[in-house]
């Protein structure tokens, strides 16, 4: 009895073990068969559940966040430095 709860196969059973869902295998094909080289880069499609998707126009929001970066650049010169190092 404690050979089968402390089993050393008992990662069979797993999730991960136990394989891919329908969905899974869906999005590993459309994303496998969307995949090319432009300019040197690989680039995939958008992995999206339903092929017609209405994406917002974020404009406002770009802009409220491009103020927003500017104005804590010129206050603090340490996170200025640090950002332009990523960079």
């Amino acid at each position: 009895m404690f050979e089968l709860d402390f089993s050393e196969h008992a990662y069979n059973n797993l999730p991960d073990a136990m394989g891919c869902s329908q969905e899974d295998e869906r999005l590993l094909t459309t994303v496998a068969n969307s995949i090319w080289l432009t300019s040197g880069h690989y680039e995939i499609s958008l992995p999206f559940q339903h092929s017609k998707v209405n994406l917002l126009n974020s404009q406002e929001q770009v802009v409220r966040r491009t103020v927003w970066q500017k104005k804590k650049m010129l206050q603090n010169e340490k996170y200025r430095n640090n950002y332009a190092a990523d960079v």
